[in-house]
């Protein structure tokens, strides 16, 4: 009788060693990789709830200046937004809250027909919050204007265009 040495027992264990880390290694790779998507999901749906309640605050700004229902001093609160001067609404199960603010300043703009425009700047700002996640906030300078009669502190010859969001930025 021969006698066998084990070799191909040793080679064999140690082949079955790799395949164990190699599987037990793309396990872990495959549940980070759904982690990430997940989380991917969850930003992307906070930052489309926040842009919701930019626009929502948009609207509502845009609807009550067009009816008259913003009175010329608003120190800060907007009078159909409720207690606070925060809104709230629901975006597909995300919680979001806008609020407006109006900036102190006005200007007066010539346009090139030689009407005159009176200029009011806004702040738009809005909160997303899934649970347990922290809130991604918007904001947005929004700007309306109507005719009237106010002595010009600008000229412009560009297009002009009365209402209108003028920048965006993330803060969180």
């Amino acid at each position: 009788m021969m006698r066998q040495s084990g070799v191909v027992l040793a080679l064999v264990l140690v082949l079955l060693m790799v395949l164990s880390l190699l599987t037990l290694t793309s396990l872990t790779v495959g549940r980070m990789e759904m982690r990430m998507s997940n989380n991917f999901g969850a930003l992307s749906q906070e930052f489309n709830a926040a842009e919701a309640g930019l626009r929502e605050g948009e609207k509502n700004l845009a609807l009550a200046i067009n009816s008259n229902n913003v009175p010329k001093k608003m120190q800060g609160e907007i009078p159909w937004l409720s207690a606070g001067g925060v809104q709230l609404f629901n975006y597909y199960d995300t919680e979001v809250k806008y609020m407006v603010e109006q900036f102190p300043d006005n200007i007066c703009i010539k346009t090139a027909d030689d009407k005159t425009w009176q200029r009011h700047f806004y702040r738009i700002t809005a909160w997303a919050n899934l649970p347990g996640d922290k809130p991604t906030v918007l904001q947005s300078t929004y700007s309306t204007a109507k005719e009237a009669d106010c002595v010009p502190t600008q000229q412009t010859t560009l297009f002009f265009i009365p209402s209108a969001r003028l920048s965006w930025r993330q803060l969180q």
